[in-house]
């Protein structure tokens, strides 16, 4: 598999994904072992630990990660993405945590909110907001993170290549927001 170098709690270069049919609940306990090691999440559900390695050159801007949605459909290239997100936050900050997940509904839009759900699951965050069919536009995640039913999210993930064509054949993005509702700082991408 391909991916960027994710240590995940110790174990080496690895990033960890909850199973695809598998619906977010509650915090994940810790995980224990090496990578391939399979964990059994508090609320009962397996978690996978899946061995991974760089991606040469790759780098988000602060603006997030946009490219042809082909490479965005690569195996594990989303899980990599959100789990280095993710350990830029730490352990600790995601659990039981709540992450906005949105975009603008593009080709892919729905696969790669399923993967960052299932990785969020994954990573012991607590909660999430996800708009209606995945739809949440860029500036209204951005509001959700700040405040919503007087709480607030941790950050959010959104699913779009912005101003660039959607498609099979054209663009995708991820960007990653923190919980002033803005991008994430470049130290943090």
């Amino acid at each position: 598999p391909r991916g960027w170098s994710v240590p995940v709690r110790g174990t080496g270069h690895a990033f960890v994904r909850a199973p695809a049919r598998f619906a977010p609940r509650r915090p994940l306990s810790a995980l224990r072992g090496g990578a391939s090691v399979v964990a059994v999440a508090a609320n009962g559900a397996s978690v996978e630990t899946v061995a991974t390695l760089p991606i040469d050159g790759q780098r988000p801007g602060t603006s997030g990660v946009r490219k042809r949605t082909a490479v965005f459909m690569e195996p594990n290239y989303v899980e990599n993405l959100v789990q280095a997100f993710f350990d830029t936050l730490g352990a600790d900050a995601l659990a039981g945590s709540t992450l906005v997940v949105g975009g603008d509904g593009r080709f892919f839009c729905a696969e790669a909110a399923q993967t960052v759900l299932r990785m969020a699951l994954a990573n012991g965050v607590g909660r999430c907001w996800v708009g209606v069919g995945g739809l949440i536009a860029t500036p209204a995640v951005s509001a959700l993170i700040r405040e919503r039913d007087g709480g607030s999210a941790l950050c959010g993930v959104v699913l779009t290549a912005s101003h660039n064509p959607g498609g099979a054949d054209k663009d995708f993005g991820l960007k990653f927001n923190v919980a002033n509702g803005g991008a994430a700082p470049e130290p943090g991408t």
